[in-house]
């Protein structure tokens, strides 16, 4: 499996265990135990923390170190936050990059707008691409010191569409990139998708647009991993936990106009001929288990793509990030490969 770069067409390949360096994991059944003693006291070495944007609403988390192979920017889903990429971002300081995260507005300890705070509000999808731009140049040109050319950014679900329209909106800002389970289109199952279109034309023409979006719930309490995105079961408890002890991280759903932007901006970026602008090296990550982030649109996308590489996980659902180790292992180690630029 050749993965560096390649022209044309991207095929789309199986990941299968094996293929890179495996890196050495914290073990499942001592999993919290393991984040709290070894993990986030290794983190709190290089950890800095602040608020940027416009009004400095917006919070971020940076660990920075040197020398270093690069710094990679995290871009986290939806109904997530900073906190839940502590795993990842370890792994990437023992493998001896930088990393950079914030809280996208509407999450974690970031200004919310829209008529409730655990509702996800946005006016428009540009916003997020903007506040992506600000953290580039007000945080990570000021405070990162990178090697040149060594500038990668690390998007997830709707994390993952922000970071493909700041990849078509500035050529060359990135030198390789990861979409992981890009969310280009919203897969709410047996209800398609012109239809949820429909309805959300209509419930904002009846002013009824910051109401909570069909299917989404309040934030519970209880936990229930068969609904997690992930398949661990320690990792899905260990973040469970964290949200009910901190009411900021209990965010839970998205109104009518966020469905209509993610909406919008799925549909641009996957028709748009701005894809073929991209100059970064894109890694496309699919789960076959997905049942959150559309799979035809993501094919969409890649059909487009001129430089990059796609990979599919078959047996992992929509947060790859936090499946079983014997597949997390290959996953991340195809992440680092590839950030690396030594996947082969």
């Amino acid at each position: 499996m050749d993965l560096i770069g390649r022209s044309g067409r991207v095929e789309i390949d199986i990941l299968r265990p094996g293929n890179y360096p495996l890196p050495q994991l914290l073990d499942e059944e001592n999993f919290a135990s393991q984040m709290e003693e070894e993990a986030e006291p290794y983190l709190n070495r290089f950890k800095k923390t602040g608020m940027f944007g416009m009004r400095n609403e917006l919070y971020y988390e940076i660990f920075p170190q040197h020398p270093n192979k690069g710094t990679v920017v995290i871009c986290h889903g939806l109904m997530e936050s900073s906190q839940k990429y502590h795993e990842l971002i370890y792994y990437l300081l023992k493998a001896g990059f930088q990393a950079a995260v914030y809280d996208q507005r509407g999450h974690g300890r970031s200004a919310r707008s829209g008529q409730s705070p655990d509702i996800v509000h946005i006016d428009s999808f540009d916003e997020y691409t903007d506040d992506l731009h600000s953290f580039i140049t007000q945080i990570i040109d000021d405070e990162m010191v990178t090697p040149a050319d060594r500038l990668f950014i690390f998007g997830h679900s709707f994390g993952g569409a922000v970071a493909a329209k700041y990849l078509e909106d500035y050529p060359g800002s990135f030198f390789r990139a990861i979409l992981n389970c890009p969310m280009f289109e919203i897969d709410f199952g047996s209800f398609p998708s012109p239809a949820l279109m429909a309805l959300e034309t209509l419930m904002i023409t009846l002013r009824q647009g910051n109401r909570r979006c069909i299917g989404q719930r309040p934030f519970d309490r209880r936990p229930n991993p068969a609904r997690s995105g992930g398949r661990s079961e320690s990792r899905y408890f260990y973040y469970h936990d964290i949200r009910v002890r901190n009411k900021e991280y209990q965010t839970s759903g998205f109104d009518y106009y966020w469905a209509r932007e993610i909406t919008k901006a799925g549909i641009n970026i996957c028709r748009s001929i701005q894809v073929q602008k991209i100059r970064s090296d894109v890694l496309v990550i699919m789960a076959g288990q997905d049942n959150i982030a559309g799979r035809q649109a993501q094919e969409a996308f890649i059909s487009k793509l001129k430089y990059g590489a796609a990979v599919l996980i078959p047996e992992s659902r929509h947060e790859t990030y936090t499946d079983h180790n014997n597949v997390l292992a290959s996953y991340l180690s195809l992440v680092m490969s590839w950030l690396e630029g030594s996947a082969q």
